[in-house]
This record gives C-alpha cells, structure tokens and sequence, in this order.
C-alpha cells in the first residue's frame, strides 16, 4: 500500500520550492491518477495507480526544477495574452492537404497514419534555400510533427544587472504560460539569457519551472522612479498616442505607460471575458476618452474615479481609440477605498534603490 504520508510530504516540498499550493497539487494528483485508471489494463490494483501516478507527478515537477537558466531579481510590469503559436500553422498545412492532398504529401506539409494527417514542420523552397549560414540549424526541424499547442505568453518589465536596472522581456511557454505574475512587485525568478540580448534589452526564456518568488511591493514614488530611469519614452499622455502609433507602426504591440483617471468601469464583457474600462487625463479634450480592455486575470480592485497607471498596447479602430491592457499599478489609496481589510502582500519599497 502507498505511503501516503511519503506522499503529502512530497505534494508540502513540492509547494514550498515551486510556489504551486498544495490544493492544487492533490487536484493535479488526483487528475493524473484518474487518467491513468482509465488506461490501464482490468485487474490494476489502486495501490498500483497511486504508485504510478505518484512517479509521474513527481517526475513532471523535478523535470521543471532542472534548470540550466540563471537566477534574476526583477520586478514585471506587464503580461500579454496567451497565444498558440502554431494554431495557425497547422489549419495553414492542413487547409493545403485538403485542396491537393497528394502535393502536400510530396512536399512533405503533413504526413499520413491511420487515415490521418499530422502537419510538419515545413517552409517554401525559396526559404529552405536561404537556410544556410547561421540560420541552418532551421533545416534540423523540417519534417518533424508540429506539436499540437504551443502557448507562449510574452512578460515586460526590468531586472537588476550589475550595471543598474534595464529593461526585460520575457517568453513563457505551455504550462508556464498559464502563470501571471504579480505586478509591480520586487521577485527572483530563473530565465535564460538569449544571444537577442543588447545594452538596453534583456531577452529571456523560461528555463524549467516559473514560479516568481515575492518579496517586496513597490511604492507609487518607486513606479514613478522606475519610469523615469527606464520607461521615460514610453510615458505618454493620453494626447500623445496617435504619435506613439505612428512612429511604432511596424512593431507588434508596443508598449506604453500612461497615468489616467478611470471614468467608468463597464459591465461590458468580451468572449474572453476581458472588462471594459473607460479613462481619460487632463491632455485630452473633456468629451474624449479612451477604452482599455482589461484581461479577466488581472484585478479590477480600484474605483471610480481613481488615478491609476497603465500599460499597454494603443490602437486606433474607425476613429476610436482603444488599449489593450497589459499590466495596472493601483496606488494603496484607491486599493484601501475598495477594500480596507486587503492584506498587504509585503513591505513597499519606497525607492528602487532598496532593491
């Protein structure tokens, strides 16, 4: 019979060095342990399942703890969506098996087993032809399965480095990706430093688990200090965005800051279950206001009428303006008039320097 005391403690180690509660570990345990019931053969012990299901959630998690990245000090100030990166790609190579099945066979777009396609890693002749130098690595891939899902989600923000605070942006992918971390709060977390890296971008990878560790919130004076040393350029007001528009147009989802009044916080809701939230500042004209669209995973907890910071993504759709939301940062004041009994997550940081 399993030991489940050797388990609980396990699921406790588990939760103290990945930051993942222990309720969700038992669910995740009791997943797995219903998913492998289903599939092995009549006559399987439960004792058996458990043990199994027990090597497997342990197996998953010591995989994410081995890390060839290094440790960062940073603190994040935006999360954008999840994507799946290759959704698309494979409607694309099966949308070409379902015009000329035999030609994306040949060209290796999807292979057949069972009476099934799979799409493959696949690109036109020209481009496979400008693999070469440096980017020939491109062709080890061709002709392997595309995975089913790839999610990524892209993370903004600043990490300590030896020479001072410099700008961060992070990819985070499948599991990882359904972590949003907390904003504007001191953190360690490990990544892995890409080549892509410069003097003004740090470009990092998940590398095992991400699992941000808390130890300071920020302060509005530490946000302000920390947006004039590194965000200066990219703090707007709102009169401002249609020139932050144009000279970005060939950027995906640029990045600004901007300190608004909330108007009005709509009951308006997207598919995705994304709020609507209407502000303005003093730049603009009275009878002009903005449209933020706020993700379903970052908290509403601010009023009316509050001031608060933004990043974002701006557009401008049939005359209209509208941000998507990436990251707030809701001073104490307006978070204390929602609710006076919210418990600090730890002692602010007054000024960057502390950290």
């Amino acid at each position: 019979m399993i030991d489940m005391v050797l388990l609980n403690d396990k699921i406790k180690e588990i939760s103290e060095k990945t930051g993942t509660t222990e309720e969700v570990l038992k669910k995740e345990f009791g997943e797995i342990f219903a998913d492998m019931k289903s599939k092995v053969s009549e006559g399987t012990s439960d004792d058996k399942i458990q043990s199994m299901a027990t090597n497997k959630l342990l197996s998953s998690y010591r995989k994410q703890l081995l890390s060839n990245g290094e440790k960062f000090e940073g603190i994040f100030i935006g999360a954008g969506g999840v994507f799946d990166m290759v959704k698309k790609r494979r409607q694309l190579l099966l949308d070409k098996y379902a015009e000329d099945p035999e030609k994306a066979i040949e060209e290796k777009m999807v292979e057949i087993e069972n009476d099934i396609a799979y799409p493959l890693q696949w690109a036109p002749k020209d481009d496979v032809a400008k693999m070469i130098g440096p980017n020939e690595w491109k062709k080890k891939n061709l002709g392997k399965r595309l995975p089913e899902t790839d999610f990524k989600r892209t993370l903004y923000g600043v990490v300590k480095t030896k020479d001072g605070l410099i700008k961060m942006q992070m990819s985070i992918r499948n599991k990882n990706s359904n972590v949003m971390p907390k904003m504007f709060s001191v953190c360690t977390f490990i990544g892995f430093n890409l080549r892509t890296s410069t003097n003004e971008m740090i470009y990092l990878n998940d590398s095992g688990l991400f699992a941000p560790k808390y130890t300071d919130e920020l302060s509005e004076a530490a946000v302000i200090d920390i947006i004039d040393k590194i965000y200066k350029n990219d703090f707007l007001e709102l009169s401002q965005v249609q020139e932050f528009i144009d000279s970005h147009a060939n950027e995906f989802n640029p990045l600004m800051i901007s300190k608004v009044s909330v108007v009005e916080l709509s009951p308006m809701k997207t598919k995705t279950n994304s709020s609507m939230v209407i502000v303005a500042d003093d730049s603009i004209p009275i009878d002009v206001t903005f449209a933020c669209w706020i993700p379903e995973d970052i908290e509403l907890d601010f009023p009316e009428t509050s001031e608060i910071y933004i990043v974002g993504s701006p557009r401008l759709y049939e005359g209209k303006y509208s941000i998507s939301i990436a990251g707030i940062f809701v001073p104490e004041l307006y978070r204390s008039m929602v609710t006076a009994t919210k418990e600090d997550v730890g002692k602010k940081s007054e000024i960057v320097g502390k950290w």
